[in-house]
């Protein structure tokens, strides 16, 4: 959600200069305006002195209304509503390990992800002392630093043991690994959204507004979708929720189940569910200027952005991912973006769509 803020206009300099010289009777004694005379230079100081205080009111006085708050200001707005941002936390899983022996992994020991086009890794911490018999079982690992980059969901993406264990063949990740995801800190737009829906939230009608705010607040949780027209029977309310990439884990729709119990009226039959994925696979001919030093990886990472915006019921619409790559403003160095269809890709309330597989073309 964007929102212009309500600017106060600052007078130019000059402008406050001239109106504290209107302001000197005629019959003054003190009339020396020269441009560089102790009196136009304490004017000049005091026309200073207006303008800066104007210019701190208008950086300011937005900060009182909700709409336009950003930062520690927003804090305080939520916190009168019993609010309070949501903070980052570290992702947590259970790799998958094999070995030829016995052997013990103690914590503190390091794997991490193959490495990216860019030769980036992202590395994890094994967190308690875990033995593993013949033929493997699980290592409960937790990031190396919060945030969601960390939340991995194609299998296959954590490899390799830092430090050698004797008697270790293998290490990899399910796709279902995770069992805490990643979360960074709450942005100032979701706040607000969540600090907005705080009132419609305490109607005694439909209270589809307080489900959505309470799903909202579940660490993790980025997209909500309430069907609460009966859609399982009478009395019943479907609530898909989402991360910001791919689907929740089992853990966090018990959480959002468990926040929503507060909340739930009591003859509602109520289920927290994951939407259905549509797995989308986009190929992007991307024509460009050949000094441009940006890589498939690059561009991929637009695209996954575009599709991973998307929330339960939303169309995908494949020309969104060409203005992304373009920008704003047009990047120069783009000369053309070439997809195979510009058809946009609908789904039911009950389904998302996901980034499949992803190829980038440079020409």
């Amino acid at each position: 959600m964007t929102i212009d803020k309500v600017q106060f206009a600052v007078p130019l300099l000059q402008d406050l200069v001239d109106l504290l010289l209107s302001a000197l009777p005629e019959t003054s004694p003190i009339q020396n305006q020269d441009e560089f005379s102790v009196w136009t230079t304490y004017v000049e100081l005091a026309a200073q002195t207006g303008q800066d205080a104007r210019k701190l009111i208008s950086l300011l006085s937005p900060m009182g209304y909700v709409l336009y708050a950003t930062g520690a200001y927003l804090d305080e707005h939520a916190a009168g509503l019993a609010l309070s941002r949501i903070q980052e936390r570290s992702a947590e899983g259970l790799l998958d390990v094999t070995v030829s022996q016995p052997v013990l992994i103690p914590a503190g020991h390091i794997v991490q992800t193959l490495p990216d086009g860019q030769g980036n890794v992202l590395k994890y911490i094994v967190s308690q002392d875990t033995t593993l018999t013949v033929p493997g079982g699980k290592l409960p690992v937790v990031a190396e630093e919060t945030g969601s980059k960390y939340n991995i969901t194609v299998a296959n993406r954590v490899k390799t043991l830092v430090t050698v264990v004797s008697g270790v063949t293998g290490v990899t990740n399910s796709a279902d690994w995770l069992t805490q995801l990643g979360v960074d800190t709450e942005t100032d737009e979701s706040l607000r959204t969540r600090c907005l829906l705080r009132w419609p939230a305490l109607s005694n009608g439909s209270i589809k507004d307080k489900y959505i705010l309470t799903a909202l607040s579940v660490p993790g949780i980025t997209k909500v979708l309430v069907r609460d027209q009966h859609p399982n029977g009478q009395g019943s309310v479907d609530v898909y929720v989402a991360p910001p990439t791919g689907m929740p884990t089992n853990e966090q729709r018990q959480e959002v189940r468990d926040a929503l119990e507060y909340v739930r009226a009591l003859t509602t039959n109520l289920r927290v569910l994951a939407p259905a994925p549509v797995s989308r696979d986009e190929t992007v001919t991307i024509y460009r200027n050949p000094a441009d030093p940006r890589t498939a990886d690059d561009f991929e990472a637009i695209i996954l952005a575009v599709l991973n915006s998307l929330g339960p019921g939303q169309t995908y619409y494949p020309s969104a991912v060409a203005d992304a790559i373009y920008g704003t403003p047009k990047d120069p160095n783009i000369y053309g973006v070439v997809l195979p269809s510009l058809a946009p890709v609908t789904c039911t309330e009950t389904q998302m769509i996901v980034p499949g597989t992803i190829t980038v073309v440079l020409a």
